[in-house]
């Protein structure tokens, strides 16, 4: 009678081997999660600060043309700055001016800037209380920068 003396399973060196590799690739993938969720949030909220601010420019072009720059641009009612109704902390700033020295067209920017679920802020206006400040210009380009801005062209209506 024969007897088959093979062994089956893995051997300590397979296992060993095994578990290396995994100690290895299972904290990439936890920290790849983590990154696509972080990414996945500041997408999120960048959207939404998005829509509030073309909802704000489309407040601003039903505006009285003659009114824009007066009201939005130099602090009347309703105001150059805007509270997010979305993101915790949000603030938006509206700047208005004729364009290259036009009475007929008018360059606003509106910019939005909020802090993320991780505490970090979006936008220059690092404390978000709607004024722009040299202090908080990072990238000292002479305005108020963030990932939500728009800008847009506004001609008067004849």
């Amino acid at each position: 009678m024969k007897t088959l003396n093979k062994k089956s399973g893995f051997s300590l060196l397979e296992l060993v081997v095994v578990v290396a590799i995994l100690a290895v690739v299972i904290p990439g993938m936890m920290q790849l999660f983590v990154s696509a969720t972080a990414l996945s949030d500041v997408s999120g909220s960048k959207s939404a600060a998005m829509a509030e601010v073309y909802t704000k420019m489309e407040e601003i072009r039903n505006h009285e043309f003659t009114s824009i720059v007066t009201d939005y641009a130099s602090g009347g009612t309703p105001g150059n700055s805007f509270d997010s109704m979305i993101l915790s902390g949000g603030k938006g700033m509206v700047f208005a001016s004729p364009y290259n020295g036009s009475n007929d067209i008018l360059e606003v920017r509106i910019v939005m800037s909020w802090q993320d679920s991780r505490g970090r802020v979006i936008g220059e206006d690092a404390n978000r209380d709607g004024v722009f400040l040299i202090s908080e210009d990072v990238n000292n380009d002479g305005q108020y920068s963030s990932p939500a801005t728009f800008v847009s062209y506004i001609a008067k209506r004849h």
